[in-house]
């Protein structure tokens, strides 16, 4: 995936005219929606990559899913993406019903990319039941455990479940702050997403 000089998020691209770097989509899987799901990829930043800011990487959504600052109500839909910060500090950046203004930062600094190595990324979400606050998220990195965040609310219907692959990414951060100084690329490889228990 490329982010050429300049690029950071869509709205930035939108807004100012600056590259547009990575991509954005919602894949809906062919398996039947679950409150339980697995997700796995590998990712490789480039030897070059500078983090700057942070960025996006993929991760699963629901219902409508959920960013760039709009916030869902528990019936709508939700994400659970990854992102890396400054110095390439991972952490996973969720839109939830409780997020406030923009999505919620879980585990900030739980583990550290470095350029030009192989990653696997795992993350297994369990929503939670409409009237409870117990949905909970786990991520591994490379098979350790460094994220597991318990009493979480995703939902108030139990119409809204685990929906697909929200391929996310890019620089930022919602300003040319957030921007790659430099053409830099991400490889991803192996997706998979699975039913989870």
């Amino acid at each position: 995936m490329h982010y050429p000089a300049g690029s950071a998020s869509p709205s930035v691209s939108r807004q100012t005219g600056a590259p547009l770097g990575g991509a954005q989509f919602y894949a809906n899987l062919t398996l039947p929606p679950r409150s339980a799901r697995r997700l796995s990829y590998y990712v490789r930043f480039s030897e070059n990559f500078d983090f700057v800011k942070g960025g996006k990487l993929p991760g699963l959504f629901g219902g409508d899913g959920a960013s760039g600052g709009n916030i869902p109500d528990g019936t709508d839909g939700f994400s659970t993406r990854l992102m890396w910060r400054r110095a390439g500090k991972g952490e996973l950046y969720a839109y939830l019903p409780t997020s406030e203004n923009y999505g919620t930062s879980i585990g900030r600094g739980a583990w550290q990319f470095q350029p030009g190595v192989w990653y696997l990324l795992e993350q297994v979400v369990r929503l939670n039941d409409p009237d409870r606050s117990n949905g909970q998220i786990q991520v591994w990195v490379d098979g350790d455990l460094v994220i597991d965040q318990g009493g979480l609310r995703f939902r108030q219907v139990e119409s809204l479940q685990i929906d697909g692959l929200f391929f996310s990414t890019f620089f930022g951060g919602g300003d040319a702050s957030w921007a790659t100084p430099h053409d830099v690329y991400i490889d991803f490889a192996d997706f998979s997403v699975s039913a989870a228990e």
